[in-house]
């Protein structure tokens, strides 16, 4: 696919999206009045699906938050966990049992009462080999999850799965996990209901007939109403839902617009309240122009990195691997590409997690990277096949990407091909390994190094790269089994040594989160998990 251009054919399509929005604007307004409270917001890409069992990408957490509820929320200015579909929990045997109170109030938005065994069958549903959920080794911290998911046990009882009442869930661990609350925001462990995903099909069918308008039954504040492709996404209120004073927005528009100069004209026209992102060449005019106050720039929990397939040639030897590190200018990327002061990644995992400090080992070493290839039997008269790789549709994704394929060429004499797909494409690419390089970011889900490290673990259901290492498996493990503190970050520590030395990732930078917020938007929040559930939120009129 190519850039978008900004030609005649660009700006007539702009134009297009521009009326479409605007239409929907006027109907909305013409058929609520003018005081209801409804937020449209800019969501990047088309969503996968609503299936929270299927997905793994911000675009679709930012919709199911809406729609669905957990066990717990994040309170959004402290990140502590608060009550949801639970409304009170205990925590038993030196932390390796929760029990859980579920609201007796609790409601689907088809009027049934949510229960406890809908939780047990939603994690049984996930942790269900047929699925191949992404993100089901979240839940491997349950006692016998893993072996479940792995095929190890055919009966689902002896997973620390248990219902006690209609209204008691209890979900016994693997070992003490003090993030464990705040992993159960993950959408993999929101519930969803059976009746309606069975009258559309199979159980554990990732054909999401279920999850569209009319079909889809949720349990949180909203439910969904409309869902044009590629369009707009619209939630209403839940009438059934327990708490909705708490929750002022009446409605709230998804739009997926993946253009980010699209995006921000439809917010400079008032059409829309928030964006997904701001182009790295426009932060500089909103800093000095009249009104600064609309760019947001936040830390964000997440690093932008080089995800690379240890299992295709050239990239199966290390010392490739190495050479494509060491030949990066980090540096230039944040500097010159994105604008917003984000910090070249000398490692995976950012700095003060729960007082981790990582190792350091990244650097920049050109010639040490000629040596590596030359060791590897690369040189000029045998120089290494052309490399694809592969990045999503995205106005910010492909400057990053040209930049690497420059330096990577100048510096190495290495050609890259650049394989550009849309969002679903791309992500069926990378979950098949059919990829040699993509890039990849990944945004932690809580507040503990785990939420990074645990991806390239043997057998995690988000490690596309095909690495495996039993001395980092065993390091994580033994960390596993710590509280946090000193000792089990000296775990930590040499686990992420490991991942840097074998480089089945590029670190690149670590994310500042950048966006445009109208000044009608009230109690909008600002964390560095960059979480909402959209409670308390208000749109002035």
């Amino acid at each position: 696919m190519k850039r978008a251009s900004t030609g005649t054919g660009f700006w007539r399509n702009l134009s297009l999206f521009l009326l479409g929005i605007a239409l929907l604007n006027g109907s909305l307004m013409a058929e609520d009045g003018p005081e209801k409270q409804i937020l449209r917001r800019g969501n990047g890409s088309e969503l996968q699906s609503l299936d929270p069992h299927v997905i793994s990408g911000v675009p679709e957490s930012r919709v199911l938050r809406a729609i669905f509820s957990g066990l717990v929320a994040l309170d959004s200015r402290t990140l502590e966990p608060v009550p949801a579909a639970a409304l009170s929990w205990e925590i038993l045997d030196e932390g390796t049992r929760y029990r859980f109170h579920l609201d007796p109030n609790g409601r689907w938005s088809n009027g049934e009462p949510v229960r406890a065994n809908d939780f047990k069958q939603s994690i049984q549903r996930i942790l269900t080999p047929a699925l191949a959920a992404p993100y089901a080794s979240q839940l491997f911290v349950l006692k016998n999850a893993r072996d479940f998911f792995e095929g190890q046990l055919e009966d689902f009882d002896p997973v620390g799965v248990k219902v006690l009442d209609p209204l008691t869930l209890e979900l016994s661990l693997e070992a003490p996990t003090p993030y464990f609350l705040s992993l159960l925001v993950n959408p993999a462990w929101f519930p969803v209901h059976r009746p309606s995903i069975e009258a559309a099909g199979s159980w554990t069918s990732r054909n999401a007939e279920w999850a569209k308008p009319g079909k889809l039954i949720s349990n949180g504040p909203y439910q969904l109403a409309e869902w044009r492709l590629n369009d707009f996404l619209r939630v209403t209120r839940n009438p059934y839902f327990p708490n909705p004073e708490e929750f002022p927005l009446d409605e709230i528009v998804f739009f997926p617009i993946p253009n980010i100069y699209t995006e921000e004209r439809a917010f400079l026209d008032g059409l829309l309240d928030v964006t997904a992102i701001v182009s790295p060449q426009r932060i500089r005019y909103y800093l000095e122009g009249d009104d600064p106050g609309i760019l947001q720039i936040e830390p964000d929990l997440g690093v932008y990195y080089l995800l690379l397939n240890t299992r295709r040639p050239p990239l199966d030897d290390v010392r490739v691997r190495q050479a494509l590190s060491l030949a990066l200018e980090r540096s230039s990327i944040s500097r010159d590409i994105r604008k917003r002061g984000e910090p070249p990644a000398g490692h995976f995992t950012p700095v003060g997690i729960g007082g981790y400090n990582p190792p350091a080992l990244l650097e920049e070493d050109l010639q040490q990277a000629r040596d590596l290839l030359a060791e590897a039997g690369y040189g000029p008269d045998n120089p290494l096949p052309p490399i694809p790789f592969l990045f999503n549709t995205s106005e910010t994704h492909r400057p990053i990407a040209e930049a690497i394929q420059s330096l990577w060429k100048n510096r190495l004499g290495i050609d890259i091909e650049l394989v550009n797909k849309e969002w679903k494409t791309y992500l069926a690419d990378r979950q098949q390994r059919d990829f040699s390089i993509a890039r990849a970011g990944w945004l932690g889900d809580y507040l503990d190094p785990e939420t990074f490290l645990g991806l390239w673990t043997t057998g995690s259901t988000n490690n596309f790269s095909g690495w495996s290492n039993p001395e980092y498996d065993g390091l994580m493990a033994e960390a596993a089994k710590l509280p946090a503190g000193p000792e089990r970050n000296d775990f930590l520590v040499d686990a992420e040594s490991i991942l840097l030395e074998e480089v089945p990732i590029i670190p690149i930078f670590f994310y500042n989160r950048a966006y445009l917020l109208a000044p009608r938007v009230e109690n909008w929040p600002t964390n560095i998990l960059g979480y909402t559930n959209y409670e308390g939120i208000r749109v002035q009129k």
